[in-house]
């Protein structure tokens, strides 16, 4: 049984025992407890937003002006702007062209290369 469910089951027998004083404090304990366990949750959220986002800046490599994130030994995802990364923190996925070049569909920066750093010289 949680510590809600407890709390309404205590609730309930404050009620059948005819105490309102108790009775409201007993709701009053919920909704702060109900208020706490929303706070937890959020929090485990954000800890396991930045830990994921960790992990990706710990994978990041720079090559041809621009960022390959290592996934495994020798493979990369990406490339991805190296403006949007350093101004916003924002892994935006170039786009290839057809001349071979790479652009970022959100700050239009153009780039050159397209190899993984496993790749390049």
């Amino acid at each position: 049984m949680g510590i809600i469910e407890t709390v309404k089951d205590v609730a309930t027998l404050v009620q059948k025992a005819d105490n309102i004083e108790l009775y409201h404090k007993i709701l009053d304990l919920q909704v702060q407890i109900m208020d706490l366990v929303e706070q937890n949750h959020s929090l485990r959220s954000e800890l396991i937003e930045l830990r994921d986002r960790s992990r990706f800046e710990q994978g990041l490599e720079f090559r041809e002006n621009m960022y390959w994130h290592k996934v495994g030994p020798d493979t990369y995802e990406g490339p991805f702007c190296s403006k949007c990364w350093d101004d916003e923190q924002k892994a935006v996925r170039f786009h290839k062209q057809k001349d071979g070049g790479m652009w970022c569909p959100k700050c239009m920066k153009y780039a050159t290369g397209t190899r993984p750093p496993i790749l390049v010289a």
